[in-house]
């Protein structure tokens, strides 16, 4: 099989998972729609991270690698217009996941085409990419080390490249942001006599003018 010859299939599927945008977990459509084409595929899907599937093509040797695909979509109102447009008021794959599991089922489609490899591929479709944070679910579970993974691939949708242009990078990239919370506790008082509170809003403000500084000025 050539890969030009899987345009339309890829094109069909990505037009398709952009009609059932779903959250973090919460993916019944979408959790089915990819097993349904991996089953289509050849492929005997196991379960992961609640939503999440794993399928594996076996090489000559037990070491394999990985690629994965995120699920999830955003809490965004679609206005695009476009005849595919989400059918889930408040919801939209605004951020190229339903593309990326097109790719993915679109390889894993293109794989099966292949004689035997030299060694297994794993192919990882992991929900709550967006939040609460579906990969440590997943690296928790232990099953890409079950399935002896040495490395896996990652990739994204990048419209700020030309067409047919690939971003590369040794190592890791686009990684999460890390997270972290701050409270705040106030005093109120009369506006009158400001002197006997502590004011919880100007001092965040400082915090967030200061914060922002620290990468602009360090």
């Amino acid at each position: 099989m050539q890969i030009a010859e899987l345009y339309d299939t890829v094109k069909t599927i990505r037009r398709e998972l952009h009609q059932i945008p779903e959250i973090g977990f919460d993916l019944p459509l979408t959790s089915e729609y990819v097993r349904q084409k991996l089953v289509s595929f050849g492929y005997e899907p196991i379960s992961t991270a609640e939503t999440g599937w794993v399928a594996v093509l076996k090489g000559k040797s037990p070491e394999a690698v990985a690629f994965r695909a995120d699920m999830d979509a955003l809490e965004v109102t679609e206005e695009t217009g476009a005849d595919f447009a989400s059918l889930h008021p408040g919801k939209m794959h605004a951020c190229g996941h339903d593309g990326h599991m097109a790719l993915l089922l679109g390889f894993a489609k293109y794989l099966k085409s292949l004689p035997i490899l030299e060694k297994s591929v794993v192919l990882v479709f992991q929900p709550a990419e967006e939040g609460p944070g579906g990969a440590k679910w997943i690296m928790d579970s232990g099953i890409l080390q079950e399935l002896q993974v040495e490395k896996i691939y990652g990739y994204h949708l990048y419209p700020s490249l030309p067409e047919g242009i690939l971003g590369l990078a040794k190592g890791p990239l686009m990684a999460r942001n890390g997270e972290f919370d701050i409270t705040l506790e106030g005093v109120s008082s009369h506006a009158g006599q400001p002197h006997f509170g502590k004011d919880a809003l100007i001092a965040a403000a400082q915090i967030l003018l200061s914060v922002q500084n620290i990468l602009a000025r360090d």
